[in-house]
């Protein structure tokens, strides 16, 4: 009873129920609240304790509040784990051992914002600028990218997923994009720019200069066996150019899977999409052009190519890559030795020139559609649009102005001088054209 009376007093003195509101220094508590404390000079003193005591309590109750005294901040149970919600006294927030943090300023007016990881302070917001510190010069935005870099000084750049993932004690290398360069352990110096560009750059642990550089989807990807793509000095620009190098070095790709098949071949320029695609072993090539020498030999036995294509599918080969084995031809123009497989030897200028010629060799032919259907004769000398246009197995002709031609596709050692002459018979010149009525002297 003498209880019951005292705790009615006190209610009395310091508040009102007022139904189910109590206030304390107040007698109109707010009907929100279920108590309402109010006071000019004093505040609210909330159980205080350290962490061993807080970790303690047993089956806290769900919103349970503690200010932790080793932390300096206050701790909410949230059903089930205890969770920070006031930072202490300073303008920062940090985890619960105070090493990973964002921090608002570290002296007066200092107005920069540092995120902290793990003791170390690794960006900084910095008056429009964002900061990367600490890391060695290097800079890696992205899922997974430079995840082993040992941020010593090795300044490099990796941005988008998994780009120089594996990185070490390798520098100056720059990566865009998803998987760029990931592979790389030691290399240094190289460029890739695209989603798998050098993906499986060479994967050796000591420390070498790697000259290559790779812009476009999965240029110069290499083989999935990252150890053995010990290419160097490559550049390849282009959609899956030299896609799949693994030895060859100094090769010049430009274009959407130029040298796309390229394994051991040097040497060799490409420009033009699908320049040399199907080449694999051969070195020394210049093709250059849409398609130019695309199916060139396909041969995985080294090999020098001395051949060179310019112009739209110039030399482009039969589709039958493995059995185009011509070498030592030139080939300028649209279309020129458009067919060629086993013919070696031969110079075609001019669009379509040699355009049939297959295992023709030895063959010169100058002026558009010039030995236009030549396919197997040899050693044929021509000079002049459409000259010896109607040869096909015929060898050791010569043909000297437009349209100088044979009457048969099988002549040999004929000769046919002037426009539109045309010899009809082996061992035979024919001088001029049906127009000519004096040969002077």
């Amino acid at each position: 009873m003498k209880y019951g009376f005292m705790l009615l007093a006190w209610l009395f003195f310091f508040g009102n129920s007022n139904a189910q509101n109590v206030g304390i220094g107040t007698t109109t508590p707010h009907a929100s609240a279920q108590l309402d404390i109010s006071s000019g000079s004093k505040g609210l003193l909330i159980p205080r304790m350290d962490s061993r005591q807080r970790n303690a309590i047993a089956r806290p109750a769900t919103g349970l509040l503690v200010f932790d005294t080793d932390t300096n901040a206050f701790w909410c149970w949230a059903g089930t784990s205890w969770v920070k919600i006031v930072q202490g006294f300073s303008s920062m927030l940090q985890d619960a051992d105070g090493n990973t943090k964002l921090s608002l300023e570290k002296t007066a007016n200092d107005d920069i914002i540092r995120f902290d990881m793990g003791g170390t302070e690794y960006l900084r917001m910095n008056r429009g600028r964002i900061d990367v510190v600490n890391t060695g010069g290097s800079v890696f935005i992205g899922v997974g990218a430079g995840a082993n870099d040992d941020f010593t000084n090795n300044y490099n750049v990796g941005i988008g997923d998994a780009a120089l993932a594996y990185n070490t004690i390798g520098g100056n290398n720059t990566a865009y994009g998803r998987n760029a360069l990931s592979s790389n352990i030691a290399g240094r110096n190289a460029t890739a720019i695209g989603t798998s560009a050098m993906e499986y750059s060479n994967s050796r642990t000591t420390s070498f200069t790697n000259f290559n550089v790779a812009v476009g989807f999965e240029a110069q990807r290499g083989s999935t066996n990252a150890a053995a793509n010990t290419g160097n000095f490559n550049t390849s620009i282009g959609y899956q150019s030299l896609l799949s190098n693994i030895k060859g070095e100094a090769n010049t790709a430009s274009g959407s899977s130029t040298l796309s098949s390229n394994t051991s071949g040097s040497y060799n320029t490409a420009y033009g999409a699908a320049a040399l695609s199907r080449n694999s072993a051969g070195s020394n090539g210049t093709a250059i052009g849409y398609n130019a020498m695309l199916y060139a030999n396909s041969s995985s036995t080294p090999f020098i190519d001395s051949n060179v294509a310019v112009g739209f599918e110039a030399l482009r080969g039969s589709t039958n890559a493995a059995a185009n084995t011509g070498n030592t031809n030139t080939a300028i123009g649209y279309h020129s030795l458009l067919l060629n497989t086993t013919g070696s030897g031969n110079t075609a200028i001019g669009a379509a020139a040699l355009f049939t010629n297959t295992t023709g060799g030895g063959n010169t032919a100058n002026g558009t559609l010039s030995l236009f259907s030549n396919t197997t004769g040899s050693n044929n000398t021509v000079n002049g649009n459409a000259s010896l246009f109607s040869n096909t197995t015929g060898s050791n002709n010569t043909a000297i102005g437009a349209s100088a031609n044979v009457s048969t596709g099988a002549l040999s050692n004929a000769t046919a001088i002037g426009y539109n002459a045309t010899v009809n018979a082996s061992n035979k010149i024919r001088l001029g054209n049906t127009s000519v009525t004096v040969i002077e002297g």
